[in-house]
């Protein structure tokens, strides 16, 4: 309507202005008030005795204010009582009715210039129907211990006013809680052999004073013998031939399956009866009734909830559904004070060949989960772990695509959960506990302590960006920590490789942009083999408070510099001997920005690591792709920027040459501020809060994986608005 109107009055002053009259223009024309609109609830649904609510609080006047509500009803019967009838909310009582009843109310709303507007609504009332009440099945129960009796099920279509329990028949008993959905009592004591029959009925009453009972029997039996049904649960533990690195699945060990959960299952399978974990060695417990049957089964998971600390790990199978690994024993008859049932999980080789079922990979990979979850607590015993899945298949293969087809790729963790290869004819990692424990510390690192890594290829002699070095470097030595096993080995169909982790990476490959650099480093940090350079023997502890601290605050990208650079704060007594270190593999950055670094990896283009700007500043930096793409250094520039003033900036990034397609992306703390990655030239303009952050720049032709490189020289301005 004001756009009719607007319409009307410009066609008006087109035509004064045609005529060419002299004198004032005309008043215009008053606006025609409009009504009120009122707004009811659709049509609902009211039982006898409940309390009804006809809410018009949406109405609404468009160009004024609704001064007075007024609720009727127009039809049906009975007449009701209308509360409040004069506000925007009304409220009544679903009257008595023998048979469904239609009542249909009328809102009045009137706005502040007397215009009205209505609108009705139909309530349907219902004849109330008395509560069904649900009490358990007939039972048996043991002697001297405490029963339930448990109607809490019961339900109403209204509301339930009142419970009673009373007992019926049999040795009569004091009932607790009797006037409660739930009661209980302590069941008599009866002869060897004998049994006493008991019958409780519980009564419901409504809000409209409708009853209903049910009846319950109860069988109190003798106390049964009971026995111990206990025993130990194993898998195959594949080891690696230390020549070849590859699988001897003929010399498979039977290692302990520790922390996992045991379940105690009725002889057909369908009832869980008791739960347990296995311990430390394996070992697992259930006390049981004789003269009974049994099945165990072991799910592969390790879970811990209530005090602290927690955690959530489960291994699954991603081409199904993602259902969890399970293994369970044959059934076990209990004939004798002691059961002792032992379970094995197989590895599936049959002397030639992974021809049965695979039963122990899921075990392992858990047992590697509970190395590294071992380590992290003694650490910490107050942390809580955030739940993650591990998803292992024989059919994942080294192929990208459908995940849920096995098309995983390689070993990773995504982000949120882990993959693992599996397919025995390429390359399954079940048995590479480096492999596992290397993707469960890419977990850490990104739930619990922080990671900048960008990912993509890499290898132990590449020059990668700093990120990357970090998350992989790291990801090696913790699986060395972990296992207090240096030789990270990873195997294949038929062959496989090692590396020494505590081995020094020598020449122009080492340095503060190497992963072989780094996984020495840090593992060096930990272990008390102490040689060369090496001094140290901190343990994990002060490497956990690092992760978990400074690491995850510091306005640098994570690299080795602020991993190193928050270890000398976290053990101050030990940062000479951690500076020596350093230095031995030619680092020699002094802190989180890898300030005053002199190793340029080969090309003076790589430093400083950081270059600076402030406001009004501007600066030219190279991004190339000499050794390779991507990920490697040399393909982005990292710049500290140090805002004084929280305003509105512009920053610009343009290449030097035709063709250049610079990016750019600004983080603070390691998280995305914003970027700016369009074809071509970048300018952009944002308000920025006062404070440091780091802006990462590239070639967009240097980052792209298609294997096209080049030099490219890139203007950066930043210019306050």
């Amino acid at each position: 309507m004001k756009r009719l109107l607007s319409n009307l009055f410009g066609a008006s002053l087109i035509a004064l202005m045609a005529c060419g009259g002299g004198g004032g223009s005309p008043d215009p024309e008053p606006l025609v008030n409009q009504a009120p609109i009122a707004a009811v609830p659709t049509n609902f649904l009211a039982v006898v005795g409940e309390v009804a609510t006809l809410d018009g609080s949406q109405s609404a006047d468009s160009d004024g204010s609704i001064s007075t509500y007024e609720w009727t009803q127009i039809s049906g019967s009975p007449t009701v009582t209308l509360n409040n009838a004069d506000t925007s909310t009304a409220t009544f009582v679903a009257p008595d009715v023998s048979s469904s009843t239609s009542l249909t109310f009328r809102l009045t709303v009137t706005d502040n210039e007397g215009a009205t507007g209505t609108d009705t609504v139909i309530v349907a009332v219902d004849v109330d129907q008395p509560p069904v009440v649900v009490v358990p099945e007939d039972f048996e129960a043991v002697e001297l211990t405490s029963v339930l009796l448990d109607g809490s099920s019961t339900t109403d279509d209204v509301s339930i006013s009142s419970y009673a329990w009373v007992q019926l028949s049999g040795e009569s008993v004091a009932l607790e809680n009797a006037n409660s959905a739930v009661a209980s009592f302590t069941a008599p004591e009866v002869a060897v052999n004998e049994t006493l029959s008991m019958s409780f009925e519980l009564t419901v009453t409504d809000s409209n004073a409708q009853e209903s009972v049910d009846t319950v029997n109860v069988t109190i039996i003798d106390t049964p013998d009971e026995s111990t049904l206990s025993g130990k649960i194993t898998y195959d533990h594949v080891q690696h031939n230390s020549s070849t690195n590859t699988l001897n699945y003929a010399g498979a060990l039977q290692d302990e399956v520790r922390g996992a959960t045991v379940e105690l299952l009725n002889a057909a399978g369908t009832t869980i009866l008791d739960t347990t974990t296995s311990d430390e060695n394996g070992d697992y417990s259930f006390v049981v009734e004789q003269a009974n049957s049994y099945i165990v089964r072991v799910k592969a998971e390790l879970k811990k909830t209530g005090n602290t600390p927690t955690w959530d790990f489960t291994v699954v199978d991603n081409t199904s559904g993602e259902a969890l690994y399970s293994m369970q024993s044959s059934v076990a008859a209990i004939s004798s004070v002691s059961t002792t049932l032992n379970i094995n999980a197989p590895s599936g080789w049959d002397g030639s060949g992974l021809n049965e079922a695979r039963v122990a990979a899921p075990f392992a990979i858990l047992d590697s989960v509970y190395e590294a979850k071992e380590k992290v607590v003694t650490a910490d015993s107050s942390i809580n772990m955030v739940a993650l899945k591990l998803n292992w298949s024989v059919n994942n293969v080294a192929v990208s695509g459908d995940k849920a087809q096995g098309q995983i790729g390689t070993s990773h963790f995504d982000g949120s959960e882990v993959f693992i290869l599996g397919d025995a004819g390429s390359d399954t990692d079940e048995y590479d506990g480096h492999v596992i424990v290397h993707e469960w510390g890419h977990y850490f690192e990104g739930r619990h302590s922080r990671s900048d890594s960008i990912g993509g290829s890499h290898s132990g002699n590449d020059k990668l960006d700093i990120r990357v070095a970090l998350g992989e470097g790291f990801g090696n030595a913790l699986s060395g920590i972990v296992t207090d096993d240096p030789f990270y080995r990873d195997s294949f169909s038929g062959s496989g490789f090692s590396i020494n982790i505590e081995s020094n990476p020598s020449g122009t490959n080492k340095g503060w942009f190497s992963e072989s650099t780094v996984q020495s480093l840090i593992y060096d940090f930990y272990d008390d083999n102490n040689d060369g350079a090496d001094s140290l023997s901190l343990g994990f502890t002060p490497i956990y408070e690092v992760l978990v601290g400074g690491e995850k605050n510091t306005p640098a990208l994570t690299s080795i510099f602020s991993f190193s650079t928050q270890l000398k704060l976290v053990t101050p007594s030990n940062a000479a001997a951690i500076n020596t270190l350093l230095a031995s593999q030619d680092i020699s950055g002094t802190d989180d920005f890898g300030t005053g670094e002199t190793n340029n990896g080969g090309d003076s283009r790589n430093l400083p690591v950081y270059s600076g700007l402030t406001d009004n500043g501007s600066i030219q930096l190279c991004s190339y792709g000499t050794n390779g793409s991507s990920n490697k250094l040399g393909n982005r520039k990292f710049i500290k920027i140090e805002i004084s003033t929280t305003g509105s900036y512009t920053i610009t990034a343009n290449g030097t040459t035709t063709g250049d397609d610079p990016d750019l992306y600004v983080y603070q703390n390691g998280t995305l501020a914003f970027k700016s990655d369009v074809v071509g030239n970048e300018s952009t303009t944002q308000q920025i809060a006062a404070g440091t952050y780091v802006m990462d720049v590239s070639d967009y032709n240097n980052i792209d994986r298609d294997g096209t490189v080049r030099d490219t020289c890139i203007d950066i301005t930043l210019s306050a608005n």
